[in-house]
């Protein structure tokens, strides 16, 4: 399931990248070992406070047409961020694009149980 579903939301990293621009950072984490579902981030410099309810809109219509039942009742939570705020910063200086990570890692206080990193690139 969790290739297929990591497709899935890869697509929706391009739709979003199409309507809005460059995308530096869209992770799938697994940072609630108690509920043990997904929070999808995303962070780019275009990020603000007009915009990001659009890009969550758009989130939500993708997850709605492209995931089954199961696959939407694993995402727990959407962070819209922009590139410059501090979670973000740490996790593109940690992780690179495509990165799987399976053990236990700290970033920001927060404690990523299992993730993949599908884009980290940080623009200039």
């Amino acid at each position: 399931m969790v290739e297929s579903f990591l497709e899935k939301i890869k697509e929706m990293l391009y739709q979003v990248e199409e309507r809005f621009g460059i995308v530096e950072l869209f992770a799938v984490l697994k940072m609630d070992e108690i509920t043990d579902k997904w929070s999808i981030i995303v962070g780019s410099s275009w990020v603000n406070d007009e915009n990001r309810k659009e890009v969550f809109g758009l989130l939500i219509d993708l997850m709605r047409k492209r995931l089954d039942d199961e696959e939407r009742y694993s995402i727990a939570r959407i962070g819209i961020l922009n590139s410059r705020e501090h979670l973000v910063e740490l996790m593109l200086e940690e992780f690179k694009s495509d990165q799987s990570i399976t053990d236990d890692r700290k970033v920001n206080g927060n404690i990523i149980h299992e993730g993949f990193i599908l884009k980290s690139e940080k623009q200039q």
